[in-house]
């Protein structure tokens, strides 16, 4: 099976009219594998009142943690 795809109209005269697109490679796979695990993980602490280990913008936590206590009726732990 080729990952090419063929373009024909859209390309420019006195050229191949196929270009060469690559597959993901295996590291990529298990890569976006580990990030998906990695935010599921994190989406799973959060929902259960935790804090998430590897908080982007960790100034926001109070805020966050006052949304929180508002929609689910607790505040989730600091810790």
């Amino acid at each position: 099976m080729s990952n090419s795809h063929t373009i024909g109209h859209l390309a420019p005269r006195n050229q191949p009219e196929e270009i060469e697109s690559r597959g993901a490679t295996a590291a990529e796979v298990d890569s976006r594998v580990a990030m998906a695990e990695w935010n599921a993980e994190q989406l799973i602490d959060l929902f259960a009142g935790k804090r998430p280990p590897r908080l982007v913008n960790p100034q926001a936590w109070e805020t966050f943690a006052a949304r929180f206590e508002t929609a689910f009726g607790f505040w989730p732990d600091a810790s």
